[in-house]
């Protein structure tokens, strides 16, 4: 029996780390009410999950959520469509992760009753 001839390759299960609060930049909080705070964490070193549903009372336009530490940021600008409820009604919404780790609402200019942030993306 020639052991050695055989290719075997053992996947090693990685445990997700811990979830991290979200900074909130501006008036982003989070909705409460008993959903998931916003927060990431890391699988490994390659999958970054983001979660939680947030509001913003004010007027937004377009406005950074919050920023991720450099280890959690994507090479490359993402896209996202989002679950949302603005006071024009419920629908789709774009939320942008850039390479900067800024995390961006592409909301219209009104208030945010509600927006999922659940979403996961690859880095390099």
């Amino acid at each position: 029996m020639i052991i050695d001839a055989i290719n075997v390759r053992l996947w090693k299960v990685e445990e997700p780390g811990e979830w991290i609060a979200a900074p909130f930049q501006g008036t982003w909080e989070n909705y409460g009410g008993g959903w998931a705070a916003a927060s990431y964490r890391r699988l490994g070193n390659t999958l970054v999950t983001l979660r939680g549903l947030v509001k913003h009372s004010g007027s937004t336009g377009s406005s950074v959520i919050f920023t991720l530490p450099s280890e959690y940021r994507p090479s490359e600008s993402l896209l996202f469509a989002q679950w949302a409820e603005t006071t024009g009604g419920a629908s789709a919404m774009r939320v942008d992760v850039y390479g900067n780790g800024s995390v961006v609402a592409q909301a219209p200019a009104e208030a945010v009753n509600y927006l999922s942030l659940n979403l996961s993306f690859y880095i390099d």
